[in-house]
C-alpha cells in the first residue's frame, strides 16, 4: 500500500469513528405497533427513558397500532435507515404472521435489522369476576357443557392471545368465541367490565384488578409458576399444545450503519442491566430478560421460525386465514 493510499484509509477510518461517536445527535423514537395502555406500553416507555439518559438524547415511544402490529412495523420499515427510528417487535409479527402467509407490506427478513432481544413475557389468562368459572379446569368443564358461550377477548387476529385460544380449544376439545380488540388494554377492560369472559395480559397489569376482585387468574403462559400466583397452573401443567411465551425485541430499518446499531444495543443493554430499573419495570417475575446483541438476536429469530410455523399450523386448524 502506498503512503497516499494508507493515509486515505486512515482518514476514512477516522471519519467512520467520528460518525459513530456523533450518533445520536437528535431525538430518537421507538415505534410501538400497539395501542397505548397495553401490556408492553409501560415497559417500552421505561426503556425509552433509560435510553434517553444513556444517549443524552430524547427517546420517545410512538404508538402506531393496527393490523396485529403490521401498521407500526411498516412505518418502521419505511423510515430512514439512520438509527433514529427503532421498532418494538414481537414473535407474533416477526415469525408467526409470516408463517401464516399473511400479506405483509414488508419482508421481515430483508427490511429489518436486529438490534437486541429484550426478553420474553409470562402473561396471565384472567377471567371476569362474573364468569361461571374460577379455575382453568372449571373453565374447560363449562366450555365443554356450553359450546361457544365462553367469550375470549383477544388483541388481534393471529396474535398471542388468539394463539392461546386455539391451543386451549385444540387441547381440551372445547369451542369458545373469539372477540378481537385493537389491543391488550381494550380486551382487558372488556373483561373487567364483564363484556367478555377471558383476557390475557402480564401480572403487573392484571394484579390490581385481581386484588380488587374484578378478575380471576386461571392460567400462566409460562413453563414455571409465578411466585405471586403459586396456585395458578401453567400451560404445561395443563398439557396444552404449542403454546410459547411471546418474545420481544428491538429492530431498525435495514441499512442502518453498524456503528449506530452497536451504539443502540450498548444503550439498551445498559438499561436492562440496571438493577433498580429491572426491579421496577421487570417486577413480579413477569419477564425473562435477555439483552443479546444483533448477531445473537438474528440467530434466535432464525431458530424461532420453526415455532412460528407450528403455531401457524394450529391457527389454520382453528380456521384462521390472514387477509
Amino acid at each position: 500500500m502506498t503512503v497516499r493510499a494508507a493515509l486515505a484509509a486512515l482518514l476514512l477510518a477516522l471519519a467512520g469513528q467520528a460518525v459513530g461517536q456523533s450518533f445520536p445527535s437528535k431525538p430518537l423514537r421507538i415505534i410501538v405497533p400497539f395501542p397505548p395502555g397495553g401490556a408492553v406500553d409501560p415497559l417500552v416507555r421505561a426503556l425509552a427513558n433509560g435510553m434517553s439518559e444513556r444517549l443524552s438524547q430524547t427517546v420517545i415511544a410512538d404508538n402506531r397500532p393496527g393490523a396485529t402490529g403490521t401498521v407500526g412495523m411498516n412505518a418502521c420499515a419505511q423510515s430512514a435507515p439512520d438509527g433514529y427510528t427503532l421498532c418494538f417487535v414481537t414473535s407474533d409479527g416477526m415469525v408467526v404472521l409470516p408463517a401464516l402467509g399473511a400479506t405483509l407490506p414488508f419482508d421481515v427478513e430483508k427490511d429489518f435489522q436486529p438490534v437486541t432481544l429484550l426478553g420474553s413475557s409470562k402473561p396471565v389468562l384472567v377471567a371476569s369476576a362474573g364468569s361461571a368459572f374460577d379455575s382453568f379446569k372449571s373453565l374447560v368443564a363449562y366450555a365443554r357443557a356450553n359450546p361457544g358461550k365462553v367469550n375470549f377477548g383477544t388483541f388481534g387476529e393471529g396474535g398471542s392471545s388468539h394463539q392461546l385460544l386455539e391451543a386451549i380449544q385444540h387441547g381440551t376439545g372445547t369451542k369458545m368465541t373469539n372477540v378481537p380488540y385493537k389491543g391488550t388494554g381494550p380486551a382487558l377492560q372488556a373483561a373487567v367490565a364483564g363484556e367478555v369472559d377471558l383476557a390475557l395480559s402480564i401480572l403487573p397489569i392484571v394484579q390490581p384488578h385481581i386484588q380488587a376482585g374484578k378478575l380471576k387468574p386461571i392460567l400462566v403462559v409460562a413453563r414455571t409458576r409465578l411466585a405471586a400466583l403459586p396456585a395458578v397452573p401453567t400451560y404445561e401443567d395443563e398439557s396444552l399444545p404449542l403454546v410459547r411465551a411471546t418474545w420481544f425485541g428491538i429492530v431498525v430499518p435495514a441499512g442502518v450503519p453498524a456503528n449506530n446499531v452497536a451504539r443502540l444495543h450498548e444503550a439498551i443493554a445498559a438499561v436492562l442491566a440496571d438493577k433498580a430499573w429491572r426491579e421496577r419495570f421487570m417486577r413480579d417475575d413477569s419477564y425473562d430478560v435477555s439483552g443479546d446483541g444483533p448477531q445473537e438476536f438474528a440467530r434466535f429469530m432464525a431458530a424461532s421460525r420453526a415455532d412460528g410455523k407450528a403455531i401457524a399450523d394450529l391457527l389454520r386448524v382453528g380456521g384462521y386465514r390472514p387477509n
